[in-house]
């Protein structure tokens, strides 16, 4: 295992509640279906098998169910696993509009009520964690735990942060856009954080992700207006977690983030990038960290991974996971 001294002496406290995987379960390809959410809307989901306690899997933005492709299977070994994909994303729906967090939390009950689920354990990367927070708000009584993957964050003060970040991305040339193919070759170029954890489960997510769009070329499926509408209702009001009833634990990324500079970046541009990584960046997560502990039953990791932690380090990932829903995940 590699990982922090933090992240360890985590597992290690949370390891003596959970085992490890049965192996008598073995793990299978999930099954790829749709439901109906509000309005009629499709919702594409994963439904990975499993026994025991219900786990339903959330992608961050720009991503869908098939990111948790691997670790979905993995985590299957030991709870009844699903991942559901929100609308205006991979293979669900694109209505218009309808992005707001009161609609994805209606489309969730709905995906519940219409799998027979009525209590569940939330598992939400990134963006996902405004609708763990708020769905958990709504329906106290329909969550069992809530685990967030670098996802606790007070969205309404990130555009701060976000706007002195020294790393601008790469825009995408007209090759870029020439194909499916050829877009998914920018991202693995421009994205370091995914290239070095290049797995089958990024290949497939971003096949349901990208698409020749209706103005020409490749790019993504998720339209700007989509992504604003998301980005609007979560940096709207900080999270309200004093409505959250339910235990959660929040993994936090506090992974060194050179890999995004260039390898000929200058000394102003590492310089630049320290600067950030310890200042606006470290000052955002710290305050977030402490909104979230401001409760009962709240439990917080550091874990020295990369932002999506379930590629990056799968195994540790699970093995938190595993450990927090044993104790507090229940029928």
């Amino acid at each position: 295992m590699t990982c922090s001294r933090r992240t360890f002496l985590s597992v290690a406290a949370l390891s003596g509640l959970a085992g490890c995987a049965t192996a008598d379960r073995t793990a299978v390809a999930p099954q790829s279906a749709f439901v109906q959410g509000s309005g009629g809307v499709l919702l594409h989901y994963l439904d990975f098998g499993g026994r025991g306690t219900p786990v339903i899997l959330l992608a961050g933005a720009g991503n869908s169910a098939w990111v948790y492709e691997d670790f979905g299977r993995e985590l299957a070994r030991d709870y009844r696993v699903l991942a559901l994909t929100r609308r205006g994303h991979g293979e669900s729906g694109y209505p218009a509009t309808g992005y707001s967090q009161d609609t994805l939390a209606e489309d969730l009950r709905l995906f519940m009520e219409q799998r027979g689920l009525a209590r569940t354990a939330l598992v939400g990367h990134s963006l996902a964690g405004a609708e763990l927070t708020n769905f958990a708000g709504k329906y106290p009584e329909r969550v069992t735990a809530l685990v967030y993957l670098d996802a606790a964050y007070d969205r309404s003060t990130q555009g701060a942060v976000d706007m002195a970040d020294p790393v601008t991305p790469t825009a995408a040339s007209a090759d870029d856009r020439a194909s499916v193919e050829s877009f998914i070759s920018y991202v693995h170029r421009t994205r370091p954080d995914l290239a070095r954890y290049w797995t089958r489960a990024v290949q497939r997510d971003l096949q349901a992700s990208i698409a020749i769009r209706p103005e020409g070329g490749a790019g993504w499926k998720t339209s700007n207006a989509i992504f604003g509408e998301l980005i609007g209702g979560v940096s709207s009001a900080p999270p309200e977690y004093s409505k959250v009833t339910a235990p959660a634990l929040a993994i936090y990324s506090i992974e060194d983030s050179s890999y995004r500079l260039p390898a000929n970046a200058s000394r102003e541009q590492q310089e630049a990038l320290t600067a950030f990584t310890n200042g606006p960046e470290a000052t955002w997560r710290g305050a977030s960290i402490e909104q979230f502990r401001n409760g009962p039953n709240r439990l917080v990791v550091e874990m020295d991974a990369g932002h999506h932690m379930f590629l990056h380090r799968p195994e540790e990932t699970r093995n938190l996971v595993r450990s927090f829903l044993a104790r507090h995940a229940r029928r």
